[in-house]
């Protein structure tokens, strides 16, 4: 057999005016890591290396390790099984190396999970383009909602999508490689959020980050190998915020408001103040969170955000409100 195949490794160099010049090689093993205990032969795997990056595919096959060859990485003999495994390994090297030939002349950036997707016939171009990869991020969020999920998380990555999709139009592009992003994809979405959608810095900044986190979803699936707006760094400018003086929160309480639901919403306010809950801890409340404890009466709570047990002493004030409400249904 000629050494070009030994460790079944092969360089391959483009450098020419369109394209950067990339490395590619093959390493086929019996892979000790996927071995069954109930059989003593190892599976075979094939690693694909480009520019540094790798993935491994199994090749549907086994082998007695102590029938490989691992300085030649074929099995040895010339029996007709030998024969036909040691064929089928030159198969797939053939087969790696043309579909790296092929692709590499069509992208400029190829990784080696594209070159794993068409030689498992997976190369759908749905698979590694960014709104396919936000769908499918979102779809698996719909299914936590209730759980690990808030409806109004999945409704802040719903908007995600469709930010995305109008940035996309906006560049004349109906969809993206993932290969195709980098630091400067995440630049340009800050300054259309800002100049197009008229979004603060702090707003654009939030939903880069949450693009970040979908990205991070697509290297748990392999679909990447690294996230591409990792050295991309969100910056959040936060505004010096007033508090209201005990003057000032008194004269609130005792203001009536003409319209119903403003004087709902400044009660609602008025709660929050004097328990220092949040909205969403708020509206979940319900008789059973009030229990007494040497005869006064006191808030329990799971906090929705952080799960943990709050106990929060109801002042007078907050009990007043409490019992304005006592017979009123939650919004």
């Amino acid at each position: 057999m000629s050494s070009k195949w030994t460790y079944f490794i092969v360089h391959y160099n483009i450098s020419n005016a369109m394209k950067r010049p990339q490395t590619f090689s093959i390493l086929i093993w019996p892979n000790k890591a996927r071995k069954n205990k109930a059989c003593a032969d190892l599976p075979l795997y094939a690693r694909i290396t480009v520019n540094g990056r790798r993935t491994e595919i199994s090749l549907k096959t086994k082998v007695n390790p102590t029938q490989w060859n691992k300085s030649a990485c074929r099995v040895k003999g010339n029996d007709i099984k030998a024969q036909r495994i040691n064929h089928y390994l030159d198969e797939v090297r053939a087969k790696l190396f043309r579909i790296y030939q092929e692709m590499s002349i069509q992208n400029e950036i190829l990784t080696p999970h594209d070159i794993k997707n068409k030689f498992c016939n997976n190369d759908s171009p749905q698979k590694n383009e960014l709104k396919q990869l936000i769908t499918l991020h979102n779809s698996d969020m719909k299914n936590c909602i209730g759980t690990s999920i808030s409806q109004a998380t999945y409704s802040k990555y719903c908007v995600l999508e469709k930010k995305v999709s109008k940035f996309l139009l906006h560049n004349k592009k109906s969809n993206l490689s993932l290969n195709e992003i980098n630091y400067q994809f995440a630049v340009n979405f800050e300054q259309y959020l800002r100049n197009n959608h008229k979004l603060s810095s702090n707003t654009a900044m939030k939903y880069i980050r949450m693009l970040k986190k979908v990205l991070n979803d697509a290297v748990r699936r392999d679909w990447i190998k690294s996230n591409p707006l990792s050295s991309f760094k969100c910056h959040f400018q936060w505004p010096k915020r007033e508090v209201l003086s005990m003057k000032e929160l008194q004269t609130l309480h005792q203001h009536i408001f003409t319209i119903e639901r403003v004087e709902v919403v400044k009660d609602y306010f008025l709660f929050s103040c004097y328990t220092g809950l949040s909205y969403i801890d708020f509206v979940n409340l319900s008789p059973d969170n009030i229990h007494y404890i040497n005869n006064k009466p006191w808030l329990k709570i799971k906090r929705q955000k952080t799960k943990t047990t709050a106990e929060i002493p109801l002042l007078a004030q907050a009990m007043s409100l409490i019992q304005k409400y006592r017979n009123c249904k939650a919004p």
